[in-house]
């Protein structure tokens, strides 16, 4: 998706891209998960290491070919306490009456998901392809690839203005990014655009 930004008008409209790591991390080892418990009472996690992939995910990873693309410099923005948010997950995450990301497709599935924003987090499922990083973090707590519930803390406590309807969910690993780039991309930012959306928040998995 932030790729999409960077070299499609449609992103250019008015649109910020929020890179979350630091917030969302403290709100969720603060708080206690869907099952009671504190986010600090489970097992630790660390960060992983190239060298803990397979040799295959090393290998593919040093030599890809990564897209580059110039930066587009978006439109102001509105404060976050006025604005309307969206999450976008690259997670593979759907509702189970949803059907799932197709995750053997031959270069990735470049579909998405629409999710309710009334939806409880614990009840999403995951069908991801790429088997470069631990799903064990997510399977207990889903706010870590999907971070509603502290999204919807900050709106309680008049940090950000409100929640759109609904949210959007990718797959990531997506190597074969040209149907991603032509279709799905402008189709979901138009929807985005028409719900209103002042701020889309990327996680990217």
């Amino acid at each position: 998706m932030a790729g999409y930004n960077q070299t499609r008008e449609g992103w250019k409209r008015g649109w910020v891209l929020l890179f979350v790591v630091g917030v969302f991390a403290a709100r969720s080892q603060s708080r206690p998960a869907a099952d009671g418990r504190s986010g600090t009472d489970g097992p630790e996690f660390a960060m992983a290491k190239l060298t803990d992939l397979s040799l295959w995910d090393q290998t593919f990873l040093k030599l890809y070919r990564y897209r580059q693309a110039r930066w587009s410099k978006p439109a102001c923005a509105k404060p976050l306490r006025e604005a309307r948010v969206a999450l976008v997950s690259t997670a593979g995450l759907h509702l189970p009456s949803q059907k799932p990301f197709d995750e053997a497709r031959k270069g990735g599935d470049p579909s998405y998901r629409w999710l309710p924003n009334d939806l409880a987090v614990q009840d999403l499922e995951i069908a991801h392809r790429s088997q470069a990083f631990s799903r064990e973090g997510i399977q207990l707590d889903r706010n870590l690839c999907f971070p509603l519930d502290r999204l919807r803390e900050l709106v309680r406590e008049g940090i950000v203005g409100g929640l759109s309807h609904r949210h959007l969910s990718w797959m990531g690993s997506i190597t074969a990014p040209g149907r991603l780039l032509s279709q799905t991309a402008p189709e979901a930012a138009a929807g985005l655009q028409q719900d209103g959306v002042d701020v889309a928040l990327l996680i990217p998995v």
